[in-house]
C-alpha cells in the first residue's frame, strides 16, 4: 500500500467518505460529532445460561403461565439480582420469550 491508498480509504478499508457521512458539524464550534446509532432489536445482556434460567424464572413464578408476575418475583425463583432479570425483559419480550400483560408485568409466552 503506498501513502496515497492509505489517505484515502477510511479506517479499516472502508470507503472513502463514508467517515464523513457519519460525522456532523457542531454548531459555531465547528467540531465533528459521531451520530448515535439507533439500535433496532434489544441485545441481551446476560449469557445464555442465565437467560435460560430466567425463563425458567418465569415459568415457575407465574405458574406455569398462568398469572403475570414481575421481574422481582423471577429474581428470587432464578436466585438473580432484579436488575439482571429487567434488563433482559427487553430482549425476551421481543424474541418472543415473554408476554407484556400490563406495565411491569410478564408471562411467559406459549
Amino acid at each position: 500500500m503506498n501513502d496515497d491508498e492509505s489517505v484515502t480509504a477510511g479506517p479499516s478499508g472502508t470507503e472513502p467518505g463514508l467517515l464523513e457521512e457519519a460525522l456532523e458539524t457542531k454548531g459555531k464550534t465547528g467540531k465533528k460529532t459521531a451520530k448515535k446509532l439507533q439500535g433496532t432489536y434489544a441485545l441481551p445482556l446476560a449469557g445464555p445460561k442465565a437467560l435460560a434460567d430466567f425463563l425458567k424464572g418465569y415459568v415457575i413464578a407465574s405458574n406455569q403461565g398462568a398469572e403475570a408476575v414481575t421481574y422481582k418475583d423471577v429474581a428470587v425463583v432464578a436466585n438473580a439480582h432484579p436488575t439482571n432479570v429487567s434488563k433482559n425483559n427487553a430482549f425476551l419480550a421481543e424474541s418472543g420469550f415473554i408476554l407484556g400483560e400490563r406495565y411491569g408485568y410478564f408471562k411467559p409466552a406459549r
